[in-house]
């Protein structure tokens, strides 16, 4: 909550996620093990993301608790269980998202959701997935080559996206970071300059994650992750990307959790790049 009032939240958004942490994050806390939180938020403090890995059945219980208070019905849930028995999966991840804070940020928003890992079949992937030109174009690029490894998706009824990730690998951060902009080639975006590709490549990564984000009219972000790399340097990449860099909330973050940065995220949404940060604890 105190970054949240640093990043002048309004109250509907500071009571939204207090009714989510006490929901769902202080009772799956009484469970979680070490490495299953993280706390993310875009450098320029606008968006926050709480996220929570527990036992399926018990996180699932918890979002139900949740979306009494915020679903009009169940159908959004009902999908969360239908995957979580086609993929079979011992864990869920829950996550809570509050986004556009401050005067300069926008309309404020919220959003909260779920997800489900384990390998996805691409039948499986085109039945749960809005149907639009973007995932046939997802599809396309991955089929035979990567197979989607989680489904995530927004409980909240208005228009929420869902999404699937692809683990990405390679023997050099060369090629990794080639096989990752295929992604953003294929949802329409070119590789960025060379400035950035240079700035990614210092990450030295031969694995990282994709996550597309889906919405009823197609594509909505993005995103290219980095976890548990020591050369993280987010000013640098928000710089080349003209992102404004709100050290003062990335380094409270940093002492409020005792943590340096140790995620990165990268990513294209409808107002252009975006970088996020994020904290394992």
């Amino acid at each position: 909550m105190e970054l949240m009032e640093e990043a002048n939240a309004d109250e509907k958004q500071l009571e939204f996620c207090r009714v989510w942490c006490d929901t769902v994050y202080e009772r799956a806390m009484e469970t979680a093990k070490p490495k299953q939180q993280q706390l993310r938020m875009s450098v320029d403090g606008r968006t926050l993301e709480l996220y929570i890995t527990g036992d399926s059945d018990n996180m699932a219980a918890l979002l139900l608790d949740f979306g009494k208070k915020y679903l009009p019905n169940g159908r959004m849930l009902s999908l969360m269980y239908q995957v979580q028995e086609e993929l079979k999966a011992p864990k869920l991840t829950l996550w809570c998202r509050i986004k556009r804070m401050g005067p300069s940020g926008g309309k404020s928003g919220v959003d909260a959701g779920y997800i489900v890992p384990g390998s996805v079949d691409w039948q499986v992937a085109d039945l749960v997935m809005p149907p639009s030109a973007d995932q046939d174009a997802l599809r396309e690029q991955s089929s035979g080559r990567h197979l989607p490894d989680s489904f995530g998706c927004s409980i909240l009824p208005n228009d929420p996206e869902r999404s699937l990730s692809f683990n990405v690998t390679a023997k050099t951060p060369q090629k990794c970071l080639l096989h990752a902009f295929l992604f953003f080639k294929a949802m329409g975006f070119m590789k960025p300059e060379e400035l950035v590709v240079q700035e990614l490549d210092k990450l030295s990564a031969t694995q990282l994650n994709i996550r597309v984000f889906l919405g009823t009219k197609g594509l909505t972000r993005i995103a290219m992750g980095f976890e548990d790399r020591h050369k993280v340097n987010p000013a640098r990449l928000a710089q080349l990307l003209h992102n404004h860099y709100n050290n003062l909330l990335v380094d409270q973050a940093s002492r409020l959790l005792n943590k340096s940065v140790d995620v990165l995220s990268y990513a294209v949404e409808k107002h252009g790049y975006s970088v996020t940060v994020g904290f394992i604890v």
